[in-house]
């Protein structure tokens, strides 16, 4: 059945409580907050603004009980839940789009010129570290969701021993990613999508190896 203590525990909740009385002090919403109550004030004109509400930022709370029948019925409903997939389409697209703006255009020449830097490996560098801060920012819009945590630190273990141009083998960089994970969160453990996760990715390594 239902542990609702270790779901609470794994989503780092130590305690419940109700509130009978009380009055608002003081109130600084944090910049992600910001810019969610500002973009969902403009969602509900667009004619996806609810998918793109739960894309961006995480928030599912516009999507109708149709929309979520809907995601059902196709198999699409995981991809509303921000994991690993969004993080590398949002690293991807970014690392694409710069090291070509670097290698391919005038305009990236000219600045590369400018710096008096050389092609070599700057570009490459250059766009890892882009993407990488990218896919950082998306996080941190998206919430940093359990599973978006585990994403982006194995992303960052990634892109860190390819720049430290250290050769490991897909399993050795798959127990890294997971002892950092449960080095920054010990408690993901006790949540599904912890196991889903890398059991998933132990299954891929499996049949390409």
């Amino acid at each position: 059945g239902f542990n609702q203590q270790r779901y609470y525990i794994h989503r780092h909740i130590v305690g419940k409580g109700q509130v009978k009385q009380a009055r608002l002090v003081s109130f600084t919403p944090s910049i992600r907050q910001q810019w969610l109550s500002s973009f969902a004030k403009v969602t509900p004109k667009l004619k996806n603004g609810d998918l793109l509400l739960a894309l961006l930022f995480g928030d599912k709370s516009q999507i109708s009980e149709v929309r979520w029948q809907q995601l059902r019925q196709t198999g699409t409903g995981h991809l509303i839940a921000i994991s690993g997939l969004h993080l590398s389409v949002v690293f991807g697209l970014v690392f694409i789009c710069c090291f070509g703006l670097l290698t391919r255009f005038r305009f990236g020449q000219l600045l590369l010129a400018k710096i008096h830097c050389q092609y070599g490996l700057f570009p490459l560098y250059a766009s890892l570290t882009l993407a990488t801060t990218m896919a950082w920012v998306y996080a941190y819009m998206a919430g940093y969701s359990v599973s978006t945590q585990r994403a982006l630190i194995m992303l960052v273990l990634l892109v860190l021993l390819s720049l430290l141009k250290q050769h490991h083998s897909l399993w050795q960089r798959l127990m890294y990613a997971l002892a950092g994970v449960l080095l920054f969160d010990p408690f993901s453990m006790l949540s599904a999508g912890f196991w889903l996760s890398f059991v998933a990715l132990g299954i891929i390594l499996r049949f390409l190896d």
